[in-house]
């Protein structure tokens, strides 16, 4: 099932939250549909993480050259219609993980597993090389992620690739700041103050084009970042989600990344931007990792 036009063969809608809008394709151009449309193997996998987040993002939107930058080898960025022309958006999240756990491992001593956790992805992207798997989906590359236990640290980074380390995070009303460990030097911090209440996400217009970027497959460097292209679906629960817009600004006090730009950035919140920022409340699933265009009955 693919949208109508020239562009139908990259724009195939393989994620929906049972009904909800979380896989819009805003990557597909500024025609969207009324009403989702449902793949034949839309299900969880077998064995999957799941758990809760909450967390406050900010959309930054970049030149291409800055956020090409941040790509590994093998992965371009993708067309996509959140920002004009010759900018890309890149996602910044401030979050706190609640209750994670692996399906048939609950009774291992360490789960449910809570902790924070930083990260910063980059949607609409695509690979450059297909191989041997059809389908050429838009993915989500997280460039980084910071957290502040050791077992998701590992965890992440061996079985999915995540590229994680450990950091010393601090997170109290309206601020959330991470810092290096061993010499508490600032790396990235968001101050925020709420400007409306919390409402289903289902009813935030501009979040059905940022949700549909945050629906896409992830893309990670498997091997701690040595190996081949990996990807895994990450699927948020959007149908019982709250969403608060948020007057953010984000201070990158360290380049952590080569060409990460620093400074401070500000934003107004998603009720008076389509990019604007906001605190979202849902839980989430991730499959294990499986090869870069697989079927969607993988993920």
């Amino acid at each position: 099932m693919t949208w109508s036009g020239p562009r139908s063969a990259h724009c195939r809608l393989t994620w929906l939250d049972h009904g909800a809008r979380d896989s819009l394709p805003s990557f597909c151009g500024p025609t969207l549909p009324s009403q989702p449309m449902k793949m034949p193997c839309d299900f969880d996998p077998i064995m999957h993480m799941k758990g809760s987040y909450v967390s406050s993002f900010f959309v930054a939107s970049w030149p291409v050259d800055v956020v090409r930058g941040l790509l590994p080898e093998g992965v371009a960025l993708a067309r996509q219609v959140v920002t004009k022309d010759g900018m890309h958006p890149v996602f910044f999240g401030f979050g706190q993980q609640i209750n994670a756990t692996l399906t048939y491992f609950e009774w291992l001593p360490f789960f449910p597993l809570n902790y924070l956790e930083f990260f910063i992805g980059i949607p609409a992207v695509r690979r450059n090389q297909h191989g041997i798997l059809p389908y050429d989906e838009p993915y989500m590359f997280l460039a980084r992620l910071y957290l502040n236990e050791v077992i998701p640290v590992l965890g992440g980074a061996l079985f999915w690739g995540f590229p994680k380390e450990l950091a010393r995070i601090k997170k109290q009303e309206g601020l959330y700041e991470v810092e290096t460990l061993r010499t508490d030097s600032p790396l990235i911090s968001l101050a925020s103050t709420p400007t409306g209440p919390f409402i289903p996400a289902e009813n935030s217009q501009s979040f059905s084009f940022l949700g549909g970027l945050l629906g896409q497959r992830l893309l990670q460097k498997s091997l701690e970042g040595h190996g081949p292209l990996a990807s895994a679906s990450m699927k948020w629960y959007l149908a019982n989600a709250q969403i608060r817009p948020i007057e953010a600004q984000m201070t990158i006090s360290t380049a952590f990344l080569p060409g990460l730009p620093t400074g401070t950035f500000a934003s107004l919140g998603i009720d008076q931007s389509p990019t604007g920022a906001f605190e979202l409340r849902s839980n989430w699933r991730l499959s294990l990792p499986f090869p870069p265009g697989s079927p969607s009955c993988l993920g």
